[in-house]
């Protein structure tokens, strides 16, 4: 892989090759240093471009650019020649650089030229980043900066980017490093290459940038529950002071105040636990139901001593109660609770199925990316949840291969390959205080007559209203089109002309072992059949061995 790379970004008259034209192209022609006092920037090339129409007032805004700027400058066809000439064959460098490709490839500019992007390595090498604009990234990496949506300053911050992504990658533990490579060097992933040339000069990096961590969470169990047999009643005049106005809750959430509707609904659902019976309250927005239930649900978990189940819609609300409204609750409160976000089974990493993965060989780029991105997060995650990942589209059907999953995943088979996030998720969960989980959850274990969430005397539903959609969702059945192209590719597919994927390598080592074992050429026989039906229902002529 090259040493030098040229960064290249470039302003718009819109989002569309088709439709728009270019305004602006800068360019910054750099190195990857040898030693930290080292230059990178070799050269930089800029110039404005006349659209051939009038500059949107928006664009003008947003880039500062004039139509009186452009009244001089050059067509796009004057300043091309030059463009390629200063790219020369050196790896372009950008951030989302499709966007530049689109355009650029459009006037048979770069088409085919090695490409780096520097959105996919940060999501990669990052991923706890709270954002992915330059600009975040930029403030992130200490380099925040006024020059925004002009096409040179633009470059060269991508550059300072990509330098302190390379420093991240050189950086990374060996094995870590060794793993990704060993797997992308069998892909067409557009990144291979630069793993590959980060693992070569792995150790002089230099000082990576710190970057964030995953987000504290509540307390979580180290002690067994055992069930209180006669539970003493709830401390009302205690649990109802929390949501008065001169409230303790005030040093730990700056906006608290005390609202009527949110003690009326507290009453209500501390009634309800001590009468065991049911309830439902509507409230409107801005009511403080979240604290409101949280509070009587700790206060009843711990008088019991069993896990009280909250269940709700929404991601955004799940990651409100387990990041933010529990975590200040424990600030508060003079009494300890512990808490256990339980998801379903699919959405976390299963370590087993991901060495297998690992040892398969011939990727496509989507699986190759994720194995990447697998790799590199597993050294922080605590969670092993798919949330904290940014999957793009593609990654998700390979996702499929990796998670744990209820026909092979089990605690003697896999805990020699390391910790299993959904069986650490589950043990916690039984001993937690507070279980926070989704509807599809919460009725998947209805349908299966429990054991995904731990058995509980009370459950809180919020966002009840959806409930009902919920239910029709978990209860029906659907298959997407996707689903059966990816279960084909894994059987087989078509590589420059070559076979690949199981049945291929079960025909390829049949055909090898047919000499020694006669039943094994009717094995090659029909993984050969097999094959060509797959290639058949994906709506070619068959696969051939």
């Amino acid at each position: 892989m090259s040493r030098i790379y040229v960064a290249v970004d470039l302003e718009t008259t819109g989002f569309s090759p088709e439709r728009d034209a270019i305004l602006e192209i800068g360019a910054v022609k750099f190195r990857v240093p040898s030693h930290p006092d080292e230059e990178p920037v070799i050269e930089r090339w800029q110039t404005l471009v006349h659209p051939g129409r009038p500059i949107p007032h928006r664009i003008s805004q947003l880039t500062g650019i004039t139509q009186s700027d452009l009244d001089h400058a050059p067509p796009l066809s004057r300043v091309l020649n030059e463009f390629r000439a200063f790219v020369g064959n050196y790896p372009v460098v950008g951030h989302n650089v499709g966007f530049e490709l689109a355009f650029l490839q459009k006037q048979n500019v770069l088409v085919g030229q090695a490409h780096l992007d520097t959105f996919e390595l940060a999501s990669l090498l990052w991923p706890y980043a709270p954002r992915y604009t330059l600009g975040e990234l930029a403030t992130l990496i200490g380099m925040p900066f006024e020059g925004w949506h002009r096409a040179l300053a633009d470059s060269e911050m991508t550059m300072h980017l990509f330098l302190a992504l390379w420093r991240a990658a050189r950086t990374l533990p060996h094995g870590v490093l060794d793993a990704i490579v060993k797997v992308v060097v069998e892909s067409r992933w557009t990144l291979r290459s630069f793993f590959a040339a980060a693992h070569r000069a792995e150790g002089d990096g230099g000082i990576p940038i710190p970057m964030p961590k995953p987000r504290p969470e509540p307390p979580t169990p180290h002690h067994r529950l055992e069930p209180i047999a006669n539970p003493l009643p709830l401390p009302k005049s205690e649990i109802l002071s929390w949501v008065e106005p001169n409230s303790p809750l005030t040093a730990v959430l700056p906006r608290f105040t005390a609202r009527p509707a949110q003690k009326s609904m507290l009453e209500a659902i501390l009634r309800a636990f001590s009468n065991e019976t049911h309830l439902v309250v509507e409230g409107g927005t801005g009511a403080g139901k979240s604290l409101a239930y949280a509070l009587a649900a700790i206060y009843e978990a711990q008088r019991r001593n069993l896990p009280v189940v909250i269940s709700t819609n929404t991601l955004n609300l799940q990651d409100q109660l387990y990041y933010q409204d529990l975590p200040r609750l424990a600030e508060a409160l003079p009494r300890p609770f512990t808490v256990q976000r339980l998801k379903g089974r699919s959405n976390y990493l299963c370590a087993r199925r991901l060495m297998l993965l690992q040892q398969r060989g011939s990727y496509s780029p989507a699986e190759a990316r994720l194995v990447a991105r697998v790799l590199i997060w597993r050294e922080l995650t605590t969670s092993g949840d798919r949330a904290e990942l940014n999957l793009q589209r593609e990654e998700e059907e390979a996702w499929a291969q990796i998670c744990s999953d209820s026909a092979s995943c089990r605690p003697d088979v896999c805990s020699p390959f390391g910790q299993c996030h959904w069986f650490r998720a589950h043990d916690n969960a039984q001993n937690a205080h507070l279980v926070v989980v989704n509807h599809a959850l919460l009725l998947n274990d209805l349908a299966a007559g429990g054991g995904l969430i731990p058995e509980s005397h009370s459950v809180i539903v919020d966002e009840a209203h959806h409930l009902e959609e919920q239910a029709t969702q978990q209860f029906g059945f659907s298959v997407q089109q996707g689903q059966f192209e990816a279960l084909f590719a894994l059987l087989g597919r078509e590589e420059k002309g070559k076979a690949v994927g199981l049945l291929a390598q079960i025909g390829v080592e049949a055909k090898a072992s047919a000499g020694r074992v006669a039943q094994f050429s009717k094995v090659n026989e029909r993984a050969g059949v097999l094959l060509r039906q797959v290639g058949q229902s994906r709506g070619g002529d068959g696969i051939r061995l």
